[in-house]
């Protein structure tokens, strides 16, 4: 049985839009001739209404990877934004995103996230005709990339033999970060997602003697790239070692007594 919420019994409200993360919930609405958003931080067991602009219509909203909401609207036929960090109790000044917009069935603009970024689209009539405007990182989370990561393991082994390093890359933020590995022998590796600041073993095996130099660098999940480190690797020639006077004695054996007697053992 689905569960339908009833968010008001006002009758005035128009152009809904919903962005959720985790309890925080923000709709933002059209209310008379208002943008208002309701927020929420219990996943909307309760909530609060705020007035987001006067003389304003058609809102958007999408929440940010660091929890930053973003509202977009149109006042006066210019697309305007507002960002909130209190999980929509309290709005910034505007920012003008577009100030030549138009509204084609009552559609401003679609955000929407990416690698936790907020992302938007609109209409516009810059030209003769209506084109569709893209804007990429309208709100960019701040982020830091991570160190160079530690490559630890042995130093050297012998070819054909399978050997495990550790790869450990603290990311400032605190993100989950992978790791983009180059082994030196032509053969590329990169990991999946992992806790930053703690060793991750990835396994490697070399076909040829030789010296390799180990290349990596770790990527956060919102696709910044720290700087590299490196680790030498030596593979050693296996060589057996031949005794030939040994073998000698092998093939004769009735002269090691002699030999004993010479050498007075």
């Amino acid at each position: 049985m689905v569960t339908n919420l009833k968010i008001t019994d006002t009758a005035n409200l128009k152009f809904p839009s919903a962005a959720a993360s985790n309890n925080n919930v923000i709709i933002a609405c059209q209310k008379d001739a208002d943008v208002i958003v309701y927020y929420s931080t219990n996943g909307f067991s309760s909530k609060t209404e705020v007035l987001v602009e006067s003389e304003a219509a058609y809102p958007e909203v999408a929440i940010a990877g660091d929890g930053v909401a973003v509202i977009t609207y149109i006042k006066g036929g210019t697309l305007y934004k507002k960002e909130s960090d209190d999980k929509g109790a309290s709005w910034s000044s505007a920012e003008v995103v577009s100030d030549n917009q138009i509204n084609i069935n009552d559609q401003s603009a679609n955000l929407d996230t990416y690698k936790g970024n907020v992302d938007i689209v609109w209409e516009d009539a810059r030209g003769d005709n209506v084109d569709i405007y893209f804007e990429k990182d309208l709100y960019l989370v701040p982020n830091e990339e991570p160190l160079a990561p530690t490559i630890t393991g042995p130093n050297g082994g012998k070819k054909e033999t399978s050997y495990t390093f550790n790869f450990n890359a603290i990311d400032p933020d605190g993100d989950d970060v992978k790791y983009f590995i180059d082994w030196g022998d032509e053969n590329t590796e990169t990991t999946g997602f992992v806790t930053q600041g703690t060793n991750h073993p990835v396994s490697h095996t070399y076909a040829e003697d030789g010296i390799y130099t180990i290349t990596a660098h770790a990527q956060d999940v919102f696709g910044a790239d720290g700087p590299e480190s490196e680790k030498e690797f030596k593979v050693t020639r296996s060589k057996s070692i031949e005794m030939p006077f040994l073998k000698f004695l092998e093939n004769h054996p009735y002269l090691f007594p002699i030999l004993r007697q010479l050498l007075g053992l």
